[in-house]
C-alpha cells in the first residue's frame, strides 16, 4: 500500500456562497498586488527584495517579532535567532528610511484587516514567496539554455482585478472543520460580530481523517473547494514488462508506441480539442473587441463630461461574461483529458507497460520553438501539462513509472539512425546558437560562429537520414519508406531512454506506417477491450477483417 496525494474538486453553487468566495478573493488579489508593489519599491531603494515568511507577516503585526533559530535536517543552526533579529530590524529601518514604503505597510495593514482571516494571509505570502522562487529558479535555468524560452522570465507583477480570471489560496486546518462526518465547514473570516463560512457535503469514499487541507479557488465566475487528501492505493501485482513512449500534438493529441510486439502504434486525434480552441478564441476576442470599443467611447465622452454610468455597465456585463466563458472551457477541457488519461492509463495498464516516456516538446513549443503565429497560438491554448499530470498519477496508481524528457531532434531523425550521434552534434548545434545570441561578440567571432552553425546544420541534416514530405508523413532514406511522422517522434522519444527495443525490422516498419487512429469521441465511447483488441497484431484474416470494420466506423 503506497500513499498518494489528492485533490477533490467540488464546484460551489448558490449566488451566497459564490459572492462570499469572490469577495475574499478579490481582498487577497489586492492584498497580493499590494505585496508585490512593496517589494518593488523596496528593491527600486536597496537593491533587495524580502523574501522571508515570518519577516513578511511580522511587519504587518503589532505584535514584537520573536525569532526561533532555523535549524537543518540534522538539526544544526544555520541561521541564529539573532541574526534573524538583526535582519528584520534592519529592514525596519529600511522602511523608516522611506515614506513610500511605511504607506504601503499601512496599506497592507488595513488589506489584512479587511481579510479579517490572518490564516489565508499567512497562505498568499508564502504562495508569493513560492512564486519568486520559481521565477529565481527560472531566471537561472534561461541563463544556461535561453533556447528553452519565448524570452527572458519576468517577475511577479500586480494585475488589474478585473484581468485575473483565475485565482487560488490554500487553507491549513485551521480554517475548516468536519460536521457530522459529513460536511466541511469553511471558515472565510474569523470576525467575532460577523463570521463568514460555508458548508460543503463531503463524498462518502473520502476520509475524513486524511484530509489535510483546502484550497479556495475561482476560475471565471466559478468557485470551487479542493479538499486536498491523502489515500492508500494497493499496486496491482501482475507482470510488467514493456515501455511505451508517448509524442503530444495537435492533430493528434496522444501518439502511443509501445515495445510490445503485438500491439500497433495508437494515435488519439486531437482536432476536435483545437477546433473548441479556435472557437473559444474566437468567442473570447469578440467580447474584447466589444469592450475595447466601449472603452473608446467612454474615454471620448469623459472629456466631454458627458454620462458614462450606462457604458460602464456595459463594459463590466462584458467582462462578466468573458469570465463566464474562460470558466466553462476549464470545465470541458477538464472533463474531456481526465476521460482520455483514463482510457489510456487503463489501455497501458492492461497491456503489460511498466515504464512510459511523455515528450514535453508541447510544453517546450509554449516556451521556446517558434512554430509559427497559429501553431504557437494553440499550443499556448491547450494545457499540455494538464494532460501530462492527470496521465502521471493516473499510472503511479498502477504501479507504472513516468518520466518527462524534452523532445528534441526526435521528430526529424530516422528510427534507423544513429539517434545518440545526432543528439550529441543536435546539443552542439544549439550551443552554437546560444552563443550567437551573445551581442559583444566581435565581427570575426560572430562569422566563426555562423560557419560553425552552418556546418553542423549540415552535418545534422545527413545524420538525420530522413525528412517530413507531407503533413504527417516522414520520408526515411534508410529503408526508403514512408512512415507515420508522430509514429516516428514517439519511437524516437522511446529510443532517448531505452535502447534497443525493437530487433525485428519488418514488425518496427509495421508499427511505424499502420498505427491505428481514433477520433477523439470514438475514443471515449469504445470500451477498453475494443481498445486492446483493434490494437493487436496477430497477422492473420481475422484481425485484417475487424480492422476493415473498425474503419467502417471511423475509428481508424
Amino acid at each position: 500500500m503506497k500513499s498518494y496525494k489528492r485533490a477533490l474538486s467540488i464546484r460551489i453553487s448558490g449566488k451566497q456562497k459564490k459572492e462570499r468566495i469572490s469577495d475574499l478573493q478579490y481582498k487577497l488579489m489586492q492584498f497580493r498586488n499590494l505585496l508585490i508593489i512593496f517589494n518593488q519599491i523596496y528593491y527600486k531603494n536597496y537593491g533587495y527584495i524580502v523574501l522571508n515568511e515570518s519577516y513578511l507577516f511580522n511587519l504587518l503585526s503589532d505584535k514584537p517579532y520573536r525569532p526561533r533559530d532555523t535549524k537543518d535536517e540534522n538539526g544544526n543552526i544555520k541561521k541564529s535567532k539573532e541574526e534573524k533579529l538583526q535582519e528584520y530590524n534592519d529592514i525596519l529601518q529600511n522602511i523608516d528610511k522611506v515614506q513610500e514604503l511605511k504607506e504601503f505597510i499601512v496599506k497592507l495593514k488595513q488589506q489584512k484587516d479587511s481579510v479579517k482571516n490572518v490564516h489565508v494571509i499567512q497562505s498568499v505570502i508564502r504562495q508569493y514567496i513560492s512564486d519568486y522562487n520559481s521565477y529565481f529558479k527560472s531566471l537561472n535555468e534561461y541563463t544556461k539554455k535561453p533556447n528553452k524560452f519565448r524570452g527572458k522570465p519576468r517577475p511577479p507583477k500586480a494585475k488589474k482585478l478585473k484581468d485575473i480570471i483565475s485565482f487560488t489560496v490554500e487553507l491549513n486546518s485551521n480554517s475548516f472543520e468536519i460536521i457530522d462526518g459529513r460536511y466541511i465547514l469553511v471558515r472565510l473570516t474569523f470576525d467575532d460580530e460577523n463570521s463568514r463560512y460555508i458548508k460543503v457535503k463531503l463524498p462518502e469514499y473520502i476520509d475524513r481523517e486524511k484530509i489535510k487541507s483546502i484550497r479556495i479557488k475561482t476560475i471565471g465566475t466559478d468557485a470551487y473547494i479542493d479538499v486536498v487528501y491523502t489515500k492508500k492505493i494497493k499496486i496491482p501485482e501482475t507482470e510488467k514488462q514493456y515501455i511505451a513512449g508517448i509524442d503530444l500534438g495537435l492533430n493528434n493529441l496522444l501518439t502511443i508506441f509501445s515495445n510490445n510486439p503485438s500491439l500497433r502504434t495508437l494515435i488519439v486525434g486531437g482536432k476536435e480539442i483545437k477546433s473548441f480552441n479556435q472557437w473559444f478564441n474566437k468567442e473570447k476576442a469578440k467580447i474584447q473587441s466589444e469592450i475595447d470599443l466601449l472603452q473608446n467611447q467612454i474615454n471620448k465622452l469623459s472629456k466631454d463630461g458627458l454620462n458614462i454610468d450606462n457604458l460602464k455597465l456595459q463594459i463590466k456585463t462584458l467582462i462578466n461574461k468573458q469570465k463566464q466563458l474562460s470558466a466553462f472551457r476549464e470545465r470541458y477541457l477538464n472533463n474531456i483529458f481526465h476521460q482520455i488519461t483514463r482510457k489510456i492509463a487503463d489501455y497501458l495498464y492492461e497491456t503489460g507497460h511498466k515504464k512510459v516516456i511523455i515528450g514535453n516538446g508541447a510544453m517546450s513549443s509554449k516556451d521556446g520553438i517558434d512554430l509559427g503565429n497559429k501553431t504557437n497560438q494553440h499550443f499556448v491554448s491547450i494545457p499540455f501539462r494538464k494532460i501530462i499530470d492527470m496521465l502521471k498519477y493516473k499510472l503511479e496508481e498502477y504501479g507504472i513509472e513516468v518520466e518527462e524528457i524534452s523532445e528534441e531532434f526526435t521528430s526529424k531523425t530516422s528510427p534507423f539512425a544513429n539517434l545518440n550521434e545526432v543528439l550529441e552534434i543536435g546539443e552542439e548545434y544549439l550551443k552554437v546558437k546560444r552563443e550567437l545570441k551573445n551581442t559583444d561578440l566581435s565581427e570575426e567571432e560572430l562569422n566563426q560562429l555562423k560557419e560553425k552553425e552552418k556546418e553542423l546544420k549540415e552535418q545534422l541534416n545527413t545524420l538525420y537520414n530522413g525528412k517530413r514530405i507531407k503533413r504527417g508523413l516522414f520520408k526515411d532514406f534508410i529503408t526508403n519508406k514512408v512512415f507515420n511522422a508522430d509514429a516516428v517522434g514517439s519511437y524516437n522519444i522511446l529510443r532517448k531512454v531505452a535502447m534497443p527495443l525493437i530487433n525485428n525490422t519488418k514488425l518496427l516498419i509495421d508499427k511505424l506506417s499502420r498505427p491505428v487512429k481514433l477520433k477523439l469521441k470514438d475514443l471515449l465511447q469504445v470500451s477498453r477491450d475494443f481498445v486492446v483488441e483493434i490494437l493487436q497484431i496477430t497477422g492473420s484474416r481475422q484481425n485484417r477483417v475487424l480492422c476493415k470494420i473498425v474503419e467502417g466506423y471511423n475509428f481508424l
